[in-house]
């Protein structure tokens, strides 16, 4: 080593910035930017202090308190899609919006993120060689926001087939790639105005736009009339939301949404009013009833619905959007609308 020169050198925090300003992709930063500029707008508008940059933990968690970008959707307001002309499986359109809300659900899919690049190979259909099942699965591998070029891509959802129901995914999805113009690569084209049944192809050689497939649940929550406006994100928190819920454990639900962390899972992961009022009850009958609290150690909840251990892993969906979810045991049923257990033989 020369003289004179150190082996280790001092470096100041504003170089230290500017390194890990380098390490970030310029649209990251200017997306991080225009969210900074739109938080400060906020703040001012509700009369607080716009430098949230010297927020304290605390004050943070004050002011991000009632907010919630990515809001569950409610299972009433799925079921009213799904139970609508905008989803039915008997039109273009009704086809087009099933098949890439049950896309965006399956596989927990972050918002806009390759769906305009998506072809008609990004997924296929395939047969369980052991029960016969058919099921849709991604076969081509994406840039996703947590995998990278460098990053082999190894989660991905599974979208099985529920048969007879006029609701089954795959029945959906493969009248939907039946349908679409051969002509046109695209998985998303321009549905046709006017067409019949039997028609080979109910779509344009026209792709669908981006601010189409941006507004996608946006423009549903408006035209099924639901409870409130959802995002596309919001499908993605629904998704993660009901396999918490049916007790499917986080290295499970990491495996399908591509989380890298437990804690970036759990902002997806949301408790919602019907199940803060069954949490009231136990607590109420906590005081008036202490025999069913103590049954609580038993396992038993205060409706008589039996509690599955936070590390149980063994809960299969029959159907993640609509209804059912069949445990493991062959005499045992879960009703996900009413949150109860029954014994069938």
């Amino acid at each position: 080593m020369e003289s004179g020169k150190r082996r280790f050198v001092d470096t100041s925090d504003e170089e230290i910035e500017q390194k890990r300003l380098k390490m970030s992709a310029d649209k990251t930063i200017k997306q991080n930017i225009a969210a900074a500029t739109i938080f400060r707008e906020y703040l001012k508008v509700k009369k607080m202090d716009p430098g949230f940059e010297q927020y304290d933990t605390l004050k943070q968690d004050e002011v991000l308190e009632d907010v919630e970008n990515y809001p569950c959707i409610d299972e009433a307001d799925r079921r009213k899609m799904y139970t609508s002309i905008y989803l039915s499986p008997n039109t273009p359109f009704g086809l087009q919006n099933k098949v890439q809300f049950d896309i965006r659900l399956y596989f927990c899919r972050r918002g806009m993120e390759n769906m305009p690049q998506m072809t008609k190979s990004t997924f296929s259909v395939k047969k369980d060689p052991k029960t016969g099942l058919k099921y849709v699965v991604k076969t081509l591998d994406e840039l996703t926001k947590n995998h990278r070029s460098s990053d082999k891509e190894k989660t991905s959802g599974i979208m099985p087939e529920n048969s007879g129901s006029e609701y089954c995914p795959v029945s959906s999805f493969e009248k939907y790639v039946n349908k679409l113009n051969p002509e046109c690569d695209k998985l998303w084209q321009r549905p046709k105005d006017q067409f019949w049944e039997e028609d080979p192809s109910w779509y344009y050689n026209i792709p669908v736009g981006e601010k189409t497939l941006g507004n996608f649940m946006s423009y549903l929550s408006k035209k099924c009339n639901l409870s409130e406006i959802y995002t596309n994100h919001s499908i993605r928190a629904t998704g993660a939301t009901v396999l918490a819920k049916n007790s499917y454990c986080n290295a499970q639900i990491m495996a399908v949404t591509g989380h890298k962390s437990v804690a970036s899972l759990s902002l997806y992961q949301r408790v919602d009013n019907d199940d803060k009022i069954r949490m009231g009850q136990t607590l109420t009958e906590s005081i008036t009833e202490p025999s069913k609290a103590l049954a609580l150690t038993a396992g038993e909840t205060s409706s008589n619905i039996r509690a599955l251990p936070s590390s149980s892993c063994t809960v299969p969906p029959k159907t993640l959007a609509i209804g059912s979810f069949y445990i493991s045991s062959s005499t045992e049923y879960y009703n996900s609308q009413h949150h109860t257990y029954e014994h069938r033989t």
